[in-house]
């Protein structure tokens, strides 16, 4: 069986298509870094770290009952 949901897989995968496609669109090795990791890693990091918070809310929550 797998250890990974559907979910978990999509999330991987647009976690590297992301920011591939951001830098290809935004050529950071020509240009200015800054739109790259506003827009290109920004909201995957945003995304995993807010996936983070709400799943230790969600695990200490049926801890305490």
């Amino acid at each position: 069986m797998s250890a990974f949901s559907g979910q978990m897989r999509l999330a991987i995968l647009l976690s590297v298509l992301w920011p591939v496609l951001a830098a290809a669109y935004f050529e950071p090795w020509n240009r200015d870094v800054v739109p790259f990791v506003c827009i290109g890693i920004g909201p995957v990091i945003g995304a995993w770290a807010a996936s983070w918070v709400v799943a230790g809310f969600r695990k200490s929550g049926r801890q305490k009952s």
